[in-house]
Order: structure tokens, then sequence, then C-alpha cells
């Protein structure tokens, strides 16, 4: 019938709108909270450092790990310390 054929249609049209509204608060929403994530960011202290540095501490440790597991008693680690606990000594 006619009716059933304008109900259907009004139905019709009401779903799309409100898929339209859906679509766009949450499209609002997201925006709003990349927003704000990217203004924390920006906000948010970001430590600085060197790879060269931090290349040149992993070699030295490696250098005293590397005297402090020798089978020298006497095998001190860069600065001149002891090795504690030195395998030699086990």
């Amino acid at each position: 019938s006619e009716e059933s054929t304008e109900v259907v249609s009004t139905l019709a049209n009401y779903i799309v709108k409100r898929s339209e509204y859906d679509a766009n608060y949450i499209d609002e929403k997201t925006e709003a909270i990349q927003d704000a994530f990217i203004i924390a960011l920006d906000y948010t202290p970001r430590p600085s450092f060197s790879i060269d540095d931090l290349l040149e501490d992993l070699e030295s440790a490696a250098v005293d790990l590397l005297a402090c597991i020798s089978l020298d008693e006497n095998s001190r680690q860069q600065d001149g310390t002891k090795c504690s606990p030195n395998l030699a000594k086990m």
C-alpha cells in the first residue's frame, strides 16, 4: 500500500541520516582525541641521547665484562678497580 511505502521510505531516510550523524559524531570524537594526544605529546619532554654515546657506553661495559670474566686473577676494569666478582678467583 501507499502508506507502507511511505513508512518504509521514511525509515530508509532516517537510517541514512542516522548513519551520516553517527559517522560524523565518531569522526569528531576521534579527531578530538587525536588533537588531545598530539597536544600531550607536544608537552611531553623527550630525553635526548646520542647513539654514539650509547655505543661508547656499551663498548666500555663490554670491555669491563671481558676483563672480569677472564682467567687472569689480576684483571682490572678500565678505571683500574679490581673486578668484583672475578671469575678467575672463583
